[in-house]
Parts: C-alpha cells; sequence; structure tokens
C-alpha cells in the first residue's frame, strides 16, 4: 500500500476471536433493574419491555434473573428486579442482596421518574444511582451496566426528566473513563420521543409506555446489547486485527469456515457506543476452506477509532464480532500530498488531501506559472488531522482554468507546501 510505514509505527490492536461452532457461547445473566417501568406497568400481561426484549435476543445463551417474576409465562424468562413505586435510593439499599443472590453479568438500570414524582434533587438521584454502580462494581468488577436516560413523561415534569437524562449521561462518560468500557449509555428518552406523536401513540398513562412504547424500548437495548453477546454463528471467525497507518486503517480478518454467509458489514465509531457502517464485503457462502479478508477505511481525524464486524447470512440473521479498537497518530506536521487524478481534466475535477499536525489557519489555492493566483480552495481555521477536497478544475471566476502547467499551494503562517499540476482540455 502507498505510504506505508515500519510495523514499529504501527498502532496495532489484535483480537483472536474464538467463535467456532464446536465451542458453546457462555451464558449471560441479565437483570433488569428499575421501577414499575421495568415490571412492565402499562401491559396487560405486565412484561413491559422485558417480553420483546427476550424475543430479540432469545438466540442468544442469555438468562433473566432477578427475585421478580411479573408477567406471564409464555415463553419467556420472568425474573427481574422491577419494583413499582420505588426510587434510586431503595435501589441502592437492597441492590447488594440482589446481587449476591443471582450475580448477574449484564444490568439493565432504568430508574429516576419516581424520583422526579417525590420532586427529588436531580443531583440527590444521581447521587444514589452513582452509589448503585459502586456496589454493582465493588461486588463484580466486570459487570457490564446499561444505564438509561429515562422515558418522557406527560404531566408536567419532561424539564426535570430531562435535567436528570443529561446528568445520567454525564455520569456514563465519567466512569465510563474510570471503568473502561463497563458502563454504556441507553437513550430511552430517544427511543420514544423520536415518535412526534408520542404522547398519544406510545404512552399508557403520563408515566408509563404502552405496548408499542415497550417494543422500542426493547429495540433500543437490543440495539447496544448485542455488541456484547455471544451467539454461535455460523461462521468461525478466528482473527480480527486492525491497524493504523496515516489516514487509513486497514482491518483484516480471518474465517476458517462459513455457513449460508452473505458478507461482512464493517461497522465504525468513534466512542465505541454508536456505530455506522463504513463499508461491506461479500462472503463465501457456504465453504470449509480458509479466507481472509481486508478493507481499508479512510478517516480524518486522529484519535481513538472502533471496529467491528455485523456478519449477515443469507437468510438476514446477523451476528457480531468483539469490538476492536486502533489509535490514528496526529500528523508530524503540515503537508500537501500529491493531488489525484493528475493531469486534470476540467469538469471531472481531482482530489487534493493536505495534513495539519495542528489546527491552525490555512490557505490552499492554486497558482500558474507566473505565481498568480488562480483559484482559491480552501482557507481558515481547519483542525487537525487529515483532510481531502474536491476542485472542479474552475477558477475563482467560474470559468474552467486553461490547459498548462500549475501548481497547488499549502501555507500557513510560516510554511508552505507546493506540488505541480497539469490541466488538460
Amino acid at each position: 500500500m502507498e505510504g506505508r510505514i515500519s510495523l514499529t509505527l504501527r498502532v496495532l490492536t489484535i483480537l483472536i476471536l474464538s467463535l467456532g461452532s464446536s465451542l458453546l457461547p457462555a451464558q449471560t445473566r441479565i437483570m433488569p433493574l428499575g421501577n414499575s417501568i421495568t415490571e412492565g406497568t402499562g401491559t396487560p400481561d405486565i412484561t413491559g419491555y422485558r417480553k420483546p426484549l427476550w424475543g430479540l435476543i432469545s438466540q442468544y445463551n442469555i438468562d433473566f434473573v432477578g427475585n421478580e417474576n411479573a408477567g406471564d409465562n409464555s415463553g419467556f424468562d420472568q425474573d427481574h428486579e422491577g419494583h413499582p413505586g420505588k426510587t434510586a435510593a431503595f435501589i441502592r439499599d437492597n441492590l447488594q442482596g440482589w446481587l449476591e443472590q443471582q450475580s448477574p453479568d449484564f444490568v439493565l438500570f432504568h430508574i429516576g421518574t419516581n424520583d422526579i414524582s417525590n420532586n427529588r434533587p436531580t443531583q440527590t438521584i444521581i447521587s444514589d444511582i452513582e452509589a448503585s454502580l459502586d456496589i454493582i462494581w465493588n461486588y463484580r468488577f466486570d459487570t457490564r451496566v446499561f444505564l438509561c436516560a429515562i422515558v418522557p413523561r406527560k404531566d408536567g415534569k419532561d424539564a426535570q426528566t430531562r435535567a436528570l437524562n443529561d446528568e445520567i449521561w454525564k455520569l456514563v462518560l465519567r466512569r465510563r473513563d474510570q471503568n473502561g468500557n463497563l458502563i454504556h449509555f441507553v437513550n430511552q428518552y430517544e427511543a420514544i420521543t423520536g415518535d412526534p406523536n408520542w404522547q398519544n401513540n406510545l404512552m399508557w398513562d403520563s408515566l408509563h409506555p404502552n405496548e408499542a412504547g415497550y417494543q422500542l424500548m426493547a429495540e433500543k437495548f437490543e440495539s447496544v446489547l448485542v455488541r456484547f453477546l455471544d451467539p454461535a454463528t455460523p461462521v468461525e471467525l478466528v482473527s480480527f486485527s486492525a491497524f493504523a497507518e496515516r489516514d487509513a486503517v486497514t482491518l483484516q480478518w480471518r474465517t476458517d469456515s462459513e455457513t449460508n454467509n452473505y458478507g461482512f458489514y464493517i461497522e465504525h465509531s468513534r466512542d465505541g457506543e454508536f456505530f455506522a457502517d463504513a463499508g461491506f464485503l461479500r462472503g463465501f457462502g457456504t465453504t470449509l476452506e480458509a479466507h481472509e479478508y481486508e478493507f481499508i477505511h479512510r478517516v480524518n481525524q486522529p484519535g481513538e477509532h472502533y471496529y467491528r464486524l455485523r456478519q449477515v447470512d443469507t437468510d438476514g440473521t446477523t451476528s457480531f464480532s468483539k469490538t476492536i479498537a486502533v489509535t490514528v497518530p496526529l500528523p508530524a506536521t503540515l503537508a500537501l500530498q500529491q493531488n489525484y487524478p493528475n493531469p486534470v481534466r476540467p469538469g471531472s475535477g481531482t482530489t487534493i488531501s493536505y495534513e495539519l499536525d495542528t489546527a491552525q489557519d490555512i490557505r490552499l489555492f492554486v497558482i500558474d506559472l507566473l505565481g498568480r493566483r488562480v483559484a482559491t480552495i480552501e482557507q481558515g481555521y481547519q483542525t487537525a488531522g487529515f483532510h481531502s477536497l474536491r476542485w472542479n478544475g474552475r477558477s475563482d471566476d467560474g470559468m474552467p482554468v486553461s490547459s498548462g502547467s500549475y501548481f497547488i499551494v499549502l501555507e500557513n503562517s510560516a510554511t508552505r507546501e507546493v506540488r505541480p499540476m497539469q490541466i488538460i482540455r
């Protein structure tokens, strides 16, 4: 690959995955924790989000745990720790015993609605929630907590709800820095308010969702949980690695066998929480042969980047790899790359890439052989990192630039970088 640097300069993160069909995934014990919204008030069978969530993730080896078991028993695990009418202080005071009895791997934590109803100060609620986090991690440091922004309400206390959710988000950020990736934010407020008519469509009363609302809560939980659940997958993924070189992250993975494998979506995130598709590579269907894959992702921001694979079967079933992280280093200095394509035909345009080691004011422009400015491409304050711009081959007055030799210039207050460019018509 062009611009390859030595291995010693690579920031290399490798994750070896053992997901073969001969290995059974470990069971994950999941504790739904909270108040009546966790129990399921607002649904006829008192199952809330728990029953639809079970349906969404039951293909994984999971066990809902808790001392309560409200709801019907039609094909789902009823166990939970949802306590109607209770506050964050009640959870704090009783949590230790529940943990000792159930030893959950995951905790789905939705609390605060009754605290707001009782006019408890936001910071008091946050203190109780944070105390519960300490209790959880003091009992088992490897427990994953999925802490929720609580659902909206229709009784005139939405401002208090939003204020609490803002503080919950800040708490997640603070504790995530202290505890790695053991805490995750689940925005259940957004899950409901995403419907412009949520008050009528998704609420059973002023505080509790209806069945449609709980379904959306379940889908929101599922979108986060699947990153950390370990299914038995028909694709035997034996390695997954990533390394960064300048503005590119190269992802490589290997399968020992594949069954009905449609392909892999490569997902990218900057915070390890919210992922978006970066690309797709088609799989090999059903095969007992080993196959290697490589995908190059162009990035323009230095820092931590997170990746995972979403493997899709031919029937639409999906499975996720573990998440890996790679660090993209800052550029060493201001630098201008050769444009591509070169020569340039007006109307087709060319891409101009450059690097900035710090945030700064820059000027990027085209001059002719006499040094006269022909076109201004970019000027002003730019962030540190990798940048690419498309120039359409036209001058500042909008006319196609004549054939000939030109120069691309990148400069700041102290440095100038120049690259030659040919234009043909």
